[in-house]
């Protein structure tokens, strides 16, 4: 393996998520106007859902878009271990036990599990998806480095 394998943030999933905020805003805002001549019931509904998806929208804006712009690694693979920069958390070689992706229709997750410093199992997971990279590439590039450091540990299947 190479010193450091890094992948940086997905354009296209960023541009997504902002396209359907952009949607679920346009879809709530247009009855909001109408809703002002209502009731009060009507306006704290429709205001706490503009301001539920203004949050949403900050959110993915500091935590993924600016790094983005800036040209920050997502997702590094390096020889101590893995290092999420967008979930913040650093998981080494010696202490996975056991990983498994799931990619479903709107989420790829890679889950690490490892045992706790009182010894029960944990795990951690990761959303691919703000990663630019193939998921399945980065699973066997996490794998092969598992069966090179750690010959007895066991993948879950997908």
């Amino acid at each position: 393996m190479e010193d450091k394998i890094t992948y940086r943030y997905s354009w296209s999933y960023c541009l997504i998520n902002y396209g359907l905020l952009a949607w679920a805003l346009y879809l709530i805002s247009s009855p909001f106007s109408k809703a002002l001549s209502k009731n009060i019931v009507d306006e704290l509904y429709y205001g706490t859902a503009v301001l539920t998806l203004i949050t949403i929208f900050l959110y993915i804006t500091i935590r993924y878009t600016i790094p983005m712009l800036r040209g920050k690694i997502a997702f590094e693979i390096n020889q101590i271990g893995v290092v999420d920069h967008s979930q913040n958390f650093i998981i080494e070689w010696g202490d996975i036990t056991d990983i498994k992706l799931s990619q479903g229709r709107s989420v790829t997750a890679l889950y690490f599990y490892f045992k706790g410093p009182n010894g029960s199992h944990d795990r951690v997971w990761t959303r691919l998806n703000w990663v630019n990279g193939e998921a399945k590439e980065i699973y066997g590039i996490i794998e092969a480095n598992l069966e090179d450091r750690k010959p007895n540990w066991h993948a879950r299947q997908a």
